[in-house]
């Protein structure tokens, strides 16, 4: 942890007393002995004699419930310093401390018994040392939790109307549940690399837009923003955060414009889901491709001779992680809730060292440097949400529920150059989260994963002609109508039907044969008819009749005798097949051993002759 030189505690309580007027000095005195001696000097030792011996603990009995526990934390806290917001978060009141000491926090505050103990928020080493003989530790924070989600949100939209009263807009709250998705995504974005689909910036390893939308097209649920408005390809989120995790992890990697499936990508295709996405989260922790702060893009300075300031990324990542395994799973939390459970746990996050780097609008008058432009929410804020939404989220680690993210939050709506963006980020529609059971797996919560069944819901039926109805519109979501589009052919708002072309799409585009089967097996009130399950049943076995090996290269050989004796020969029989009497075909990754084998045979292959 960084410390500036004034952060520094003192050793005693003389050095820091003696750093205060002769005035506030007596002031001190006053309290504790009752008089007040003409001299500093004298102050200063009559403080102490008070506090020497038993004088401490009498001292200590004294203070009342808040002071007490702003000396337990400080006590037990490790450095020494006492830190407002973190207590504020935690005890939701600050101890009374005289308002100099306070940075303006409270008015007209008089001195108090705290003010002895703490000087500039630090307390004095040798003071500290002799309360850890008697003072309890602190007690554990608590975070809340939410049993049932409500269904809209007050939306306050951007305007000066709503800022001077008028009644907010309630928007219907979006809930994304994600374990299932990421299993489904995982393979669909693997194999979809693998085709050649996607392409990435050379530079910044940031996927182009025409990648992203074709990620978008396979994710089981598609992406949570509005693809219509997207016009960039960082516009997207679960999209745009597929490529920066799979590279990060070594699944994949960029060659030439495209991005390609490296050994370890081509083995988590049949590896276990679970134990891949865990993978990916740690090696994002370390390894991120991005600062997911530069995805809050209103606050501007990141770069150039802002990007100095901000902190590592990493560091920031395990902090967020750290919060998460603090927390219960699979209960909802309020993001705000989450917020302050997350400095009540006193857990270090900064994004930037110097906030006079950053701003809004204008570099002059919106900088966030001015007090009060920068508190938690601002900044840390933005960035948590951020980590949340696209990569945890993403990952299958939490689910969220979300609004649109215009007029989602008004703490933000002070800062000067605010009154034009109806949100400082895409993400202030995060509202609620709650760690799944993948999760907890990757947070460290629980040591096994077991994978969440999906719950029976009886939405649908599934009559013999493969007609699918849905009996219950109000418990089908939108995620749901999604997966049946990729299986099925929509004839009315309620009714689909099981398609063959549909379902070979599907299961060519990533879905696993026990994805269909799991998801009707959750949602029908009756069992799938017999006819229908071998209908699916031998779609998936005649799929599964061909499998894709990879690209190849062909060698023309000039005669059938020739071809032989290199198909024959100890080292290239291993990398090549005959195909026809004088063709060898090999696969593209062995080509390079290929042709060395060849060169010592005697043989030469010039590139791009056939």
């Amino acid at each position: 942890m960084r410390y500036w030189k004034d952060d520094i505690p003192f050793d005693t309580l003389e050095d820091a007393l003696s750093s205060r007027k002769l005035d506030d000095v007596k002031t001190l005195a006053m309290l504790v002995v009752g008089t007040k001696p003409p001299r500093k000097d004298e102050c200063i030792t009559a403080i102490q004699k008070s506090l020497s011996g038993s004088g401490l603990q009498r001292f200590w009995e004294r203070l009342d419930s808040l002071s007490k526990s702003a000396v337990t934390e400080v006590v037990h806290g490790g450095n020494g310093r006492f830190y407002p917001d973190r207590f504020l978060a935690k005890y939701g009141a600050l101890p009374r401390r005289h308002h100099e000491d306070y940075h303006d926090r409270t008015k007209n505050v008089p001195w108090t018994l705290l003010d002895i103990v703490f000087t500039q928020n630090k307390m004095p080493r040798d003071i500290k040392e002799r309360f850890l003989d008697f003072v309890p530790h602190p007690a554990n924070p608590t975070v809340k939790t939410v049993d049932e989600l409500p269904s809209s949100i007050p939306s306050l939209l951007h305007s000066w109307d709503i800022r001077q009263g008028k009644q907010p807009v309630e928007q219907p709250l979006h809930v994304c549940e994600t374990e299932e998705a990421a299993f489904h995504d995982l393979v669909a974005v693997l194999r979809l690399i693998d085709s050649g689909k996607v392409g990435a910036s050379a530079s910044t390893h940031r996927p182009s837009l025409s990648g992203v939308k074709a990620i978008a097209g396979v994710l089981r649920d598609g992406d949570i923003v509005d693809i219509e408005k997207a016009a960039r390809a960082e516009d997207y989120i679960r999209a745009f955060a597929w490529p920066l995790l799979v590279q990060a992890a070594g699944l994949a990697r960029l060659k030439g414009p495209k991005l390609e499936l490296t050994k370890q990508g081509h083995a988590a295709l049949s590896a276990p889901a679970h134990e891949t996405l865990k993978h990916t989260w740690n090696r994002w922790l370390d390894k991120g491709l991005i600062d997911e702060f530069n995805r809050v893009e209103a606050i501007k300075g990141q770069y150039k001779k802002g990007r100095g300031g901000l902190t590592q990324a990493s560091y920031r990542r395990y902090a967020v992680n750290e919060a998460l395994e603090e927390c219960p799973a699979e209960k909802w939390i309020e993001i705000d809730e989450f917020f302050r459970y997350f400095q009540a746990l006193g857990i270090e996050l900064e994004v930037v060292q110097d906030p006079w780097n950053l701003y809004i609008s204008d570099s002059q008058y919106g900088n966030l440097g001015y007090e009060g432009y920068h508190h938690w929410n601002i900044v840390q804020g933005r960035y948590v949400m951020a980590l949340l939404m696209e990569y945890a989220m993403t990952l299958g680690l939490v689910d969220i529920a979300c609004i649109e993210p215009e007029g989602a939050r008004n703490d933000y709506w002070y800062n000067w150059g605010s009154d034009d963006l109806p949100c400082l980020s895409r993400y202030d529609g995060l509202k609620y989260l709650r760690i799944t059971a993948l999760g907890a797996y990757c947070f460290g919560i629980s040591e096994e994963y077991v994978r969440t069944p999906l719950a029976p819901r009886s939405v649908l039926s599934i009559l013999p002609n493969r007609d699918i109805v849905i009996r219950d519109a109000s418990a089908f979501s939108a995620g749901d109508a999604l997966f049946l589009d990729r299986i099925a052919v929509k004839n009315s708002d309620h009714t689909w039907a099981l398609d063959q072309m549909r379902i070979l799409d599907a299961l060519e585009s990533g879905i696993r044969p026990d994805e269909i089967y799991v998801f009707f097996d959750a949602m029908s009130h009756s069992p799938m008819p017999d006819n229908v399950r071998l209908f699916i049943d031998g779609i998936v076995q005649r799929a599964s009749l061909v499998s894709y090996e990879g690209a190849a290269e062909v060698f023309r050989v000039a005669d059938e005798p020739t071809a032989l004796l290199i198909a024959h020969d100890s080292t290239a029989r291993s990398l090549c097949y005959m195909a026809g009497p004088n063709r060898l075909v090999v696969a593209s990754r062995h080509a390079k051993v290929f042709r060395k084998a060849l060169r010592q045979m005697g043989f030469i292959a010039p590139q791009g002759k056939v």
